[in-house]
């Protein structure tokens, strides 16, 4: 009886605890001082838990050591480190799943990849290439560092040179470059970015550093010594929940630091393909991929012991699957025995085409995913042609067709809907294969049915979150470019014009300022909506981030008629909007640009010069529109 009061009262006296939002540890690896890095993903943070629905989320900033121990005790539920790291955290845990690649910023523009940067001291005469650095001493990072160990002595490797003995191993990449400019080291390693930040802060002049080995890319806007490889992966480890796991990437995927210029993380992008790090650890013979001809079986058991024991606890599963399957089939007299008993076990819908009477058999299993039960469906090829979606029929049918002229080559798999009994649709993957007589007529075709229905809504809404805003519901950026050329190519063949608006709103920061950036998303919309109203079928509209917007104007007879237009959405603009009860004012001020020009331009140029026209347009004043014909002639 004690006992149980004293379990009430801790109870009653923890209910803050029981009823507090749950908490998901963001874990992210310092690969730099912690202060820094936790300056430059606290924006990320602060925007997730201002946006998920039901949790918060805690941010731990972790050093090497740190970052293992929490990952054994399951103490994190979200990660971000470096590729290197994570190919040896994936090797351990193969049910960790990557939802989005970093993209980092600097200047204004974006990369979802890094590399390393080899350098020394501008003053060190003895060293202009990376042969000269053969004999030399070296600051580094360890050696799961990809840009400040892996990458740059990959360089070397194949150069034949092999640099790891006169590496010194530091804790941060500022010691590398303090060690290096004190003359330490006569060189060192870093990712890029890195030197640029220390320029940045007022500790280093990039005059005072030698690069070596320099890339010039036109497209990357970092120093840069080696080759490029994808950044840094956000990775779920497996006790996140598949509803929680989606919100995430979808919100990984909308943030954008646009009204930050100077945030180094510029957003999130769909998971890149590593298989270029894994390949250079392989190269360099590092963890996990690394195999010590002279290790002995006991310490290879040791290292390799959670592998070796799933693999032959498998083996015990295969071998008693295996003597199942035998005792099995000798129960078995015919086809159709072992045809009923496979019906019976399986938990996907089978089913069984005979295609010589065109008679359709299903399984219980099937019936129930699509919720009828009994007999309600009949064994017909007519009765399942009826509950396919009218628009994925035609290709259901060319996907049989095609399978069956290949007369069984390979593996039949069609992806289509079907109506359930309550009226919805299910997204159905079929699998199988078909029998055919010595002329190559089909005659049987047997295989599943699965229902893939939540693996193909999740799959439908992260493309759609990749390819628009998610505040607006426009076109993003990414998909104004792959629409742009195509609008442009029809308007040469048809010899129309297209005009290009870029448009700016005047006075949206006091909006955020006065009213809250809840009140400024609220007016972000209804501006968008303001916008499409105005537009036709053709025409296009996208939001660039923040309050830019990019209007694609097409099948224009003459140039003149875009005028009347603007001007017209001007007026529609600069309309008031009611947001909750306040009336607020906002204008735009609108650059135009127009395809065809005497010289050949592509969307990228246009965007450029529709631009430059904004800003003439906010200078004479702002709530009008300026065109770049205009700029060019004065």
């Amino acid at each position: 009886m004690r006992l149980l009061l004293i379990f009430i009262s801790l109870l009653l006296g923890s209910n803050t605890l029981l009823f507090a939002k749950p908490s998901l540890k963001f874990g992210i690896f310092a690969y730099n001082s912690k202060s820094i890095v936790l300056q430059q993903y606290q924006p990320v943070v602060d925007y997730l838990n201002a946006n998920l629905r039901d949790d918060k989320v805690e941010m731990v900033v972790l050093g090497r050591e740190e970052f293992e121990r929490q990952l054994q005790s399951n103490g994190l539920d979200v990660i971000t480190t470096n590729p290197s790291q994570f190919e040896i955290i994936r090797n351990n845990n193969m049910f960790i799943r990557t939802i989005a690649t970093t993209k980092k910023r600097n200047e204004g523009i974006l990369t979802d990849s890094y590399g390393g940067v080899i350098f020394t001291a501008a003053s060190n005469d003895s060293i202009n290439k990376l042969e000269d650095l053969k004999s030399k001493s070296i600051a580094s990072m360890d050696d799961k560092s990809l840009a400040a160990y892996q990458a740059p002595v990959f360089e070397f490797s194949e150069l034949g040179i092999d640099v790891t003995p006169n590496l010194t191993v530091m804790k941060t990449q500022d010691e590398i470059i303090d060690a290096v400019m004190k003359g330490k080291s006569e060189a060192g390693f870093v990712r890029t970015g890195i030197i640029e930040l220390a320029v940045a802060q007022g500790g280093l002049k990039l005059d005072d550093v030698k690069i070596i080995n320099s890339q010039k890319l036109s497209y990357y806007p970092y120093l840069l010594s080696t080759r490029l490889y994808p950044e840094w992966p956000v990775a779920i480890l497996p006790r996140v929940n598949e509803k929680l796991a989606n919100e995430l990437t979808i919100l990984l995927l909308g943030f954008e630091s646009s009204q930050n210029k100077s945030a180094s993380i510029g957003g999130f992008t769909l998971p890149h393909n590593y298989s270029s790090v894994e390949q250079l650890i392989k190269s360099l013979n590092l963890p996990p991929y690394h195999l010590d001809k002279k290790v002995k079986l006991k310490q290879l058991y040791k290292e390799y012991q959670t592998q070796i024991l799933a693999i032959f606890f498998i083996m015990i599963v295969v071998f008693i699957a295996i003597i199942k399957i035998m005792r099995l089939n000798l129960q078995i007299h015919s086809n159709e025995e072992r045809f009923s008993l496979a019906i019976e076990g399986t938990q996907d819908g089978l089913f069984d085409w005979n295609m010589i009477d065109n008679g359709m058999v299903h399984s219980k299993q099937f019936e129930t995913m699509l919720g009828y039960s009994g007999d309600e469906l009949p064994s017909t090829v007519e009765a399942w042609d009826g509950l396919l979606h009218p628009e994925d029929r035609q290709n259901t049918y060319k996907v049989v067709q095609d399978y069956l002229n290949t007369r069984g080559k390979g593996t039949y798999v069609n992806i289509f809907r079907m109506r359930a009994k309550d009226g919805s649709w299910r997204w159905i993957e079929a699998r199988g294969k078909a029998l055919f007589d010595k002329k190559g007529v089909g005659t049987r075709f047997v295989g599943f049915n699965t229902d893939v229905t939540d693996k193909k809504e999740s799959a439908l809404l992260l493309e759609h979150a990749a390819k628009h805003d998610l505040l607006t519901n426009l076109p993003n950026r990414y998909t104004l470019a792959i629409f742009t050329p195509n609008i442009l190519a029809n308007a040469t063949r048809h010899k129309t014009h297209v005009a290009l608006l870029f448009i700016d709103l005047d006075g949206f920061k006091e909006v955020n300022d006065n009213y809250g950036h809840a009140a400024g998303d609220q007016l972000l919309k209804e501006v968008s909506r303001r916008m499409q109203e105005l537009t036709r079928a053709n025409d296009i509209v996208a939001r660039m981030g923040g309050d830019e917007f990019v209007m694609l104007v097409c099948d224009l007879n003459d140039r003149k008629e875009i005028i009347n237009f603007v001007s017209r959405m001007l007026e529609r603009i600069s309309n008031p909007y009611l947001v909750d009860n306040h009336s607020l004012n906002v204008s735009a001020s609108v650059g135009v640009s127009f395809y065809p020009q005497e010289d050949a331009v592509d969307g990228d140029a246009l965007l450029r010069q529709s631009d430059k026209a904004m800003y003439q347009a906010k200078i004479n004043g702002k709530n009008q529109y300026f065109l770049f014909d205009d700029l060019v002639n004065k």
